[in-house]
């Protein structure tokens, strides 16, 4: 008896083939080299401003604030360490079946340019496509980010989401979830893909290049004099050039600064000044920047811009950088490579996930993180493993008892043995003990009434 599955990948494969592209399952390779195509126009006819001129990638790109908030969302995310986990007794620790495609040591493309296009899709049309390549087996052999104009997720009367990609030859073809893994940003109810933040951002986008394009004509062919002479009658070419000469020979220089001019025949010197409205674009342009940081949620001082920062310290902008930009990012790219490994079935092992890993971003911040561990520990709050998997390190066999009870001596029924142990422990952890005392001290004196 045929079952609802393999019914509607029947049906998938016949609309497929329908259109010269089999939508295929896990035993059936399929090359993605014809589907690529590099438009990113997201926008078709509706990418007009208010200002009259057009927004697309390319031209949004332009404006210093944008590029500059997907260059570093991107490239600090594409640069983290990548690796594959799994759990073991609730404790994290490296996978040993590592799937060899998080190496990105086959395809045109190594981590750090797969995750980069990941992100520029998603910070840009709010989508990322990811092409897997697999071979008979279904392990994957390689990922490509495909263009996110040229992809069109729909969803079947089944209720399943397939996905229609324009190729380079011409047409549409069909592919299935099992070809194609979907990241979508922020979305809205109901819909299949994420909202594109360019698409929203495009009004406060081309108010920043209307303000760039008035700079440059202003500049560029404005040709704004710093002063005038303004004499009441006609002047001929060559007696207007020997005023000017003779002015500036009496003038110009830092010697000849502040020196009394004396103007005859009603002539009248004037200085030039800009009109508040020819001013202001430069407010405008610093207001932008703010504006546009406020779409992709980078901190200005990494924009080198001036405005409220999230911090008084380094170490406090770089975690409020991780906490609040890099976090609901970074957990979309590790759920979609965690979905892939689960994809590949009983070749990867059980509650195997993918993790990037952040540490290196709060190096700035390490010592105040291991001083609140220590005194957790010192204080008997936390015992060593429970701090080992706050940091993704493995179990020790003496680190399931509070130091605070172990370095109490034989008093409270701990042997010589187990408090040597512990002051070999915090000799490691470099904590200070309570009191102040070295644990030699606290361990080596004796119980209340013992002579010994």
């Amino acid at each position: 008896m045929t079952t609802y599955a393999s019914w509607l990948r029947a049906s998938l494969n016949e609309v497929g083939r329908s259109f010269g592209f089999e939508a295929r399952g896990i035993d059936s390779p399929v090359s993605f080299s014809d589907v690529y195509g590099r438009g990113l126009d997201l926008f078709g006819g509706g990418n007009h401003t208010k200002t009259g001129l057009t927004v697309t990638t390319d031209s949004a790109l332009e404006v210093s604030a944008v590029f500059g908030s997907i260059r570093i969302l991107s490239d600090t995310i594409a640069t983290l360490p990548l690796d594959q986990m799994q759990r073991r007794d609730g404790v994290p620790v490296p996978a040993r079946l590592r799937a060899e495609w998080l190496d990105f040591n086959t395809g045109p493309w190594n981590r750090i340019q797969v995750i980069g296009m990941a992100m520029t899709s998603l910070l840009t049309d709010g989508n990322a496509y990811i092409a897997t390549v697999r071979n008979d087996s279904g392990q994957i052999l390689w990922l490509d980010v495909l263009d996110p104009s040229q992809v069109s997720p729909k969803k079947t009367a089944a209720g399943d989401i397939i996905f229609e990609v324009k190729v380079s030859t011409g047409g549409t073809r069909f592919v299935d979830r099992m070809d194609i893994k979907h990241v979508p940003g922020m979305m809205l109810p109901g819909r299949l893909e994420g909202v594109s933040p360019i698409g929203y951002a495009k009004e406060t986008i081309g108010l920043s290049r209307a303000a760039t394009e008035f700079g440059g004509a202003f500049f560029g062919n404005g040709a704004v004099p710093g002063s005038t002479i303004e004499v009441p009658e006609q002047l001929s070419p060559t007696a207007a050039k020997i005023i000017k000469d003779s002015w500036e020979s009496a003038h110009r220089g830092i010697g000849n600064s502040g020196r009394i001019a004396v103007l005859t025949e009603g002539a009248k010197y004037a200085k030039v000044t800009l009109s508040p409205e020819e001013s202001q674009f430069l407010q405008t342009r610093t207001f932008q920047v703010s504006d546009v940081a406020r779409f992709f949620g980078v901190p200005l001082q990494l924009l080198n811009a001036e405005g409220v920062q999230l911090g008084s310290t380094t170490a406090e902008q770089n975690l409020a950088f991780v906490q609040h930009s890099l976090r609901p990012w970074i957990e979309r790219i590790e759920a979609a490579f965690t979905d892939l490994l689960i994809s590949e079935g009983d070749l990867r092992p059980a509650g195997s996930y993918a993790k990037l890993n952040t540490n290196a971003l709060l190096r700035g911040d390490m010592e105040t993180r291991y001083q609140v561990w220590s005194l957790a520990v010192t204080q008997g709050i936390l015992t060593i493993n429970e701090v080992r998997k706050e940091e993704d390190l493995p179990p020790v066999e003496w680190g399931n008892s509070p130091i605070s009870v172990q370095v109490q001596g034989e008093a409270d029924g701990v042997s010589a043995e187990e408090a040597e142990e512990a002051r070999g422990l915090v000799s490691q952890l470099g904590v200070p003990l309570p009191g102040d005392l070295p644990i030699s001290e606290v361990v080596s004196t004796p119980p209340e009434g013992d002579e010994s």
